[in-house]
């Protein structure tokens, strides 16, 4: 089951809600807990399992950890093993949904744990953090210290239910309105980029774009999720395709996974207390090992580097400190959409193939797929075009005012209400669709 699934938005979503806020604040991490296993085990019964051997095993190793702390690291170990082996072995077990996400969950707890807080004695705290739906198979990837407090005892109120539920509507309308428009037009400009360099470069685009309201979405109902439950997610997009920089952009982008990698990974190697050479060689290490979190083929490596690499000239020349410029923005978005393109491909010499035709011998060739992707499908583009920027959010601000009166109340209750009827209307039209770091 996913959050965008009618299963979910018509009987699990409301029913669960009902559930948790009859319960007090002390229990609710029960319901949390139980309402995540049902979430999870709605698809593949063994995940489900893979994940509660899992979270055993690291509650477990976590408490023992109190007489050495080499029972936490073995626990670390015990997690990266896990997420290797279902990401570059071919397992009885295939590879459980969202392992890689939650396998983070896991290690961020037991890293906290060596460095100081305390082990979860109660179990169904431990497990109504990592188990929490919301957040379970996509992120955003909270860390334990964060969440552990409230989930002891989460509070919700009104306004956390209103404002939840509005965020997750914003998310869905950004899955159905834009993401799921933009799929079939990226795949057919892909499958059309050996007969004209404009059709490689509008698919390696709207992918770009695809991606970002494809994730992006999640987060937000996720987020809006979270709130319903009383937790506060950190932003996971914060309008990246305005960044001037690709060290910008990375702040933007995906920013919980960031922010873990920073915590766990840049700063305990040294960050940039080494010098130059040593910020560099953090910078790099921390890159290869997210390619390499990304997926097992060649190309996810070589995007890790690509991406790396310009990190590093641009802490160098000292160009992740400029100001925001038309071609710092130019330069960026270039880069990006380049990087995307080795993303999305099936591997490395797909890639490289695809990349080839960017720049290759019929760079201004029109074909039927161009304009028909310009005629039928120009109001997506434009709106996906206004949706990465603030300029959509602030315009509602202005028209709904600053203050939270009953015009605002009313105006947000329409906007809610218009949206998730469009959404849902063409979630109907268009059929099932996934989301695309469900795979990740």
């Amino acid at each position: 089951m996913l959050i965008s699934d009618f299963t979910f938005i018509f009987y699990f979503m409301p029913g669960f809600f009902v559930l948790y806020n009859i319960f007090p604040p002390k229990a609710r991490r029960c319901v949390l807990a139980a309402g995540g296993l049902l979430f999870y085990s709605w698809g593949r019964l063994q995940d489900a399992a893979v994940f509660l051997v899992l979270c055993l095993a690291v509650w477990v190793l976590s408490l023992l950890a109190g007489r050495s702390k080499k029972f936490a690291y073995a626990g670390i170990v015990l997690c990266v093993a896990c997420l290797a082996a279902f990401k570059y072995f071919n397992t009885p077990l295939g590879f459980p949904l969202g392992a890689s996400f939650y396998i983070f969950h896991m290690i961020s707890y037991l890293i906290d744990v060596t460095r100081g807080s305390k082990a979860e004695k109660d179990p169904f705290v431990l497990l109504a953090y990592l188990a929490m739906f919301p957040k379970l198979i996509m992120g955003p990837i909270e860390q334990y210290h964060d969440l552990a407090e409230t989930v002891k005892a989460p509070v919700t109120t009104v306004q956390d239910t209103a404002d939840g539920l509005l965020r997750f509507v914003v998310g869905l309308a950004k899955k159905a309105l834009l993401a799921m428009q933009l799929a079939p037009m990226t795949e057919a400009l892909w499958l059309d980029a050996p007969d004209s360099g404009i059709s490689a470069w509008m698919a390696a685009v709207c992918y770009s774009l695809q991606l970002y309201f494809d994730f992006s979405s999640y987060s937000d109902m996720a987020i809006g999720l979270g709130r319903m439950a009383g937790f506060t997610f950190g932003e996971n997009f914060i309008y990246p395709y305005t960044s001037s920089t690709v060290s910008e952009f990375y702040r933007r982008w995906h920013a919980s996974l960031g922010r873990w990698f920073r915590d766990y990974v840049y700063i305990p190697l040294g960050g940039s207390r080494g010098g130059t050479k040593r910020t560099l060689l953090n910078l790099m290490i921390v890159w290869v090992l997210t390619g390499i979190w990304h997926g097992s083929t060649l190309n996810f490596l070589v995007w890790g580097v690509f991406l790396g690499v310009i990190i590093c000239v641009e802490k160098v020349t000292g160009a992740a400190k400029a100001e925001k410029s038309f071609w710092g923005w130019l330069r960026t978005t270039v880069l990006i959409v380049l990087s995307w393109t080795v993303f999305n491909a099936a591997d490395l010499p797909e890639a490289l193939n695809h990349l080839s035709m960017m720049f290759g011998a019929s760079p201004f060739a029109v074909t039927r797929q161009v304009l028909a992707s310009l005629h039928d499908q120009w109001i997506v583009l434009l709106c996906a075009c206004l949706g990465c920027t603030p300029l959509v959010r602030d315009l509602g601000r202005r028209i709904a005012g600053a203050e939270d009166t009953l015009k605002t109340a009313v105006l947000k209750t329409a906007l809610m209400c218009v949206l998730f009827a469009a959404s849902l209307l063409l979630i109907v039209n268009s059929g099932y669709s996934a989301f695309i770091y469900t795979k990740f």
